[in-house]
């Protein structure tokens, strides 16, 4: 694993790699600027620090068949029985 970190250290530290490192540097800053990327990087950033990252959209509570909704108090989706797959959302 060591020798995975010092190859890219030095690239990173080569003119091809600083170059790289650059060109990347200024298309992020590129898409920082642009109002669409904003308003996905707020979104992600709220939705994460509410601790909703990666969770299903709001609303959504499954394939809309009775019996798939979140058991109450046992973190997993199953009949209701609390002897789901052992999925928690």
């Amino acid at each position: 694993m060591a020798s995975v970190l010092n190859k890219i250290q030095q690239f990173a530290n080569s003119p091809k790699g600083k170059q790289m490192i650059r060109q990347l540097s200024e298309r992020a800053q590129q898409m920082s600027r642009d109002p669409r990327t904003r308003a996905k990087i707020e979104d992600v950033r709220r939705r994460f620090q509410s601790g909703r990252a990666g969770s299903r959209p709001t609303g959504t509570t499954g394939t809309g068949t009775t019996g798939t909704t979140d058991t109450p108090g046992t973190g997993t989706t199953g009949a209701g029985t609390g002897t789901g797959t052992g999925t928690t959302y």
